[in-house]
């Protein structure tokens, strides 16, 4: 689908995109919500994703880990580290708690070490939303937390997408 950019973040590396697309069916409502507290230490999380789509195909991927420090690398407190393994292809997507919702956006892995991976916290990303001058509404409701992980996964991979760009 075409998209055009409505805001980017550049210290965050985050970008919100409007589909803008006349064969492109809306979403139904929005399954999940974007958690705007801190997450503990501990935590099993997901994500959805492409990785490495020249040799894994374009299927949608699932990652399991859990939370290992609420700081990132070097101690940035603007990300957590996890230790589910991201390739290119995850970078951008997102990163869910166990109830299916986002908690963090996927954008960068550890070269020296295994399974070490950072998520940017869903804090920034909803404060890059509050700075859209016509805001989207935010969904309150998560309608899939007593689902079973794999009934989740068919749900959300609709709303997780390969995003490339012609320019940067």
């Amino acid at each position: 689908y075409l998209a055009k950019l409505v805001i980017s973040d550049r210290t965050n590396d985050l970008a919100i995109i409007k589909i803008e697309d006349k064969n492109f069916d809306k979403f139904s409502p929005i399954p999940f919500t974007i958690k705007s507290n801190i997450i503990d230490v501990g935590e099993e999380v997901f994500l959805l994703g492409y990785p490495l789509i020249s040799s894994m195909g374009e299927e949608v991927k699932l990652t399991t880990g859990i939370v290992s420090s609420k700081s990132g690398f070097m101690n940035d407190i603007t990300k957590y580290q996890i230790s589910a393994p991201v390739q290119p292809g995850n970078s951008g997507g997102p990163l869910f708690d166990n109830n299916g919702n986002v908690i963090g956006i996927i954008c960068a892995k550890h070269t020296g070490a295994e399974n070490v991976s950072y998520a940017i916290k869903s804090t920034y990303l909803i404060n890059l939303i509050g700075s859209i001058e016509k805001q989207p509404k935010l969904n309150k409701k998560n309608t899939i937390s007593k689902k079973k992980l794999t009934d989740k996964i068919k749900i959300l991979e609709k709303y997780v997408f390969i995003v490339t760009t012609n320019d940067i």
